[in-house]
């Protein structure tokens, strides 16, 4: 992540995005500059990706726009400005294969070989991690699991080394893990063509670990923008405090340890995925992926190939046994729902005796080599912003949050708040900054 920016590539002044007289982005301002990560941040429906698509020229015909982009690049779609879009599978081809699709790109704005184009298009796949590219770039979209996928519409996106990439949700379709391992291949590649990069997300953790700057926008108007540290740390905006409130703790591992794949270190993980899809990958081409009268075969862990050694008989009859141990255990057995006693003299267990050796959790003692070890915050509730967003056709009069901040004043019931720039260069439009 930079920590410095330099000249402006990108600037926007009073955007207004409206459908049929209503407006959905309303005076939004900023800027893009060389070499950093703005993230655009939001609940659903507070112009993020309408925002994105502005900047790349592809707002329905019906959207009607006012205000100022300049430049203007959207002329120049794949050579100084791409989209890594939210849904890789629907973003390709499926009648075409991936390496095919990355060579279009590049004949798209150069004039050299199919030849060169394909080898392009294998070195692109290979440097966002793509195993085995050469092969790989044989493939279609449907025969790459999601994570590979979106790894390469990242490909297609930065094949061309364009000024300024826009990413709308991308890693919206993908689990956890996934995530981690595509941010960090997206912002690799980023900083190895030297492009800026405008990141729609909700995620604030992705937020706080690849941004430069946060832009918060709340119902098409700006909430908060400054330096991501700031925002995130000390929030001067009531909705920017509230989204970090509904935040989940950090999870923490035995020993007191954050994961490292949610601490923006996800390599190790990436490798061990790797693995994962590319077996998962071979078995969607050879169609090994679903058998008849056979469920989802299991992906072997690269870390534990024993535990893949066992046939689906072998596994059953583990776990039969595994089961027939048990009821012996317990001296019952069961039929349909019920439990019966599988010996009369047994009748007794059906009245549980505490074991004297077992002490009940309330009366838990912790292990002293444990006892300082941190866990997550357990029975509570997380503070969540009460209400929902509001629809951009009816907004309240007024700051379109107050219905929903504990802040709210007759002030903020009757007048918008304008964007206004405090000490630490932040832009904030709140009548109330300073008391949060």
């Amino acid at each position: 992540m930079r920590s410095e920016v330099s000249d402006v590539l990108l600037s926007v002044r009073d955007l207004r995005i409206g459908f049929g007289g209503v407006e959905a982005v309303r005076g939004l301002s900023f800027d893009v500059h060389a070499g950093e990560v703005l993230a655009l941040v939001g609940e659903s429906g507070a112009g993020k990706s309408l925002t994105a698509r502005a900047l790349l020229g592809m707002l329905p015909a019906e959207a009607t726009v006012s205000g100022t982009i300049r430049p203007d690049l959207s002329a120049q779609r794949g050579r100084r400005i791409a989209l890594v879009p939210q849904d890789a599978l629907s973003a390709l081809s499926p009648v075409h294969p991936v390496g095919d699709q990355l060579a279009a790109a590049v004949r798209s704005v150069a004039r050299v070989s199919r030849t060169e184009a394909r080898s392009r298009a294998v070195a692109a796949l290979d440097r966002v991690g793509i195993p085995d590219a050469a092969r790989r770039a044989r493939a279609y979209p449907h025969e790459f699991s999601g994570g590979m996928r979106q790894r390469a519409v990242i490909a297609m996106a930065t094949i061309n080394e364009p000024d300024i990439l826009i990413a709308d949700e991308p890693t919206t379709a993908l689990d956890e893990e996934r995530r981690d391992q595509v941010l960090k291949v997206l912002t690799d590649r980023r900083e190895a063509v030297g492009a800026a990069l405008v990141l729609v997300t909700h995620d604030l953790d992705a937020v706080r670990r690849h941004a430069d700057r946060a832009l918060v926008m709340y119902a098409g108007r700006l909430t908060e923008l400054g330096p991501t540290e700031s925002v995130l740390t000390k929030p001067l905006a009531p909705y920017t405090a509230g989204l970090l409130a509904s935040l989940p703790q950090p999870a923490v591992d035995a020993t007191g340890a954050r994961d490292p794949r949610r601490d923006g270190d996800p390599q190790r993980a990436l490798d061990l995925q790797n693995a994962l899809d590319s077996r998962r990958a071979l078995d969607l081409q050879h169609g090994r992926d679903q058998q008849p009268g056979r469920g989802p075969q299991q992906v072997p862990d690269p870390e534990h190939p024993e535990d893949h050694q066992r046939t689906p008989g072998t596994r059953h009859a583990l776990d039969s046994r595994h089961a027939g141990e048990h009821q012996r255990a317990s001296g019952t057995q069961h039929t349909g729902e019920r439990q019966l006693a599988s010996n009369p003299r047994h009748a007794e267990d059906r009245q549980h005796t505490p074991n004297p050796q077992h002490v009940p959790d309330r009366q838990h003692t912790p292990n002293p080599e444990q006892a300082g070890t941190p866990r997550p915050a357990r029975g509570r509730r997380l503070p969540t912003l009460p209400g929902t967003p509001p629809s951009p056709g009816a907004l309240p009069p007024g700051c379109a949050f107050a219905p929903r901040c504990a802040r709210a004043t007759d002030l903020c019931h009757r007048d918008e708040p304008e964007p206004t720039r405090t000490d630490d260069e932040r832009l904030v439009a709140c009548h109330h900054r300073e008391e949060v």
